[in-house]
């Protein structure tokens, strides 16, 4: 039995990373979202543009977020 095709790149999505130390693994020290937007065209084959913004930057007692 098959399954139906799910592309991995779908447009109006986005995942979010976070980083964390390995020696504290309930800490996270930052993270990006990434993102498709637009695409371009190279030798006749078309690319999606993939790009990524801080989720959020922890940098001593300095918490930014940057949800949406």
């Amino acid at each position: 039995m098959s399954q139906a095709y799910e592309p991995l790149i779908r447009e109006n999505t986005y995942w979010d990373e976070n980083h964390g130390s390995g020696q504290h693994l309930c800490t996270v020290s930052g993270g990006e979202r990434f993102y498709f937007e637009g695409d371009t065209i190279i030798n006749n084959v078309q690319y999606k543009i993939l790009k990524k913004h801080p989720l959020y930057a922890i940098n001593g007692d300095l918490i930014v977020h940057l949800l949406e």
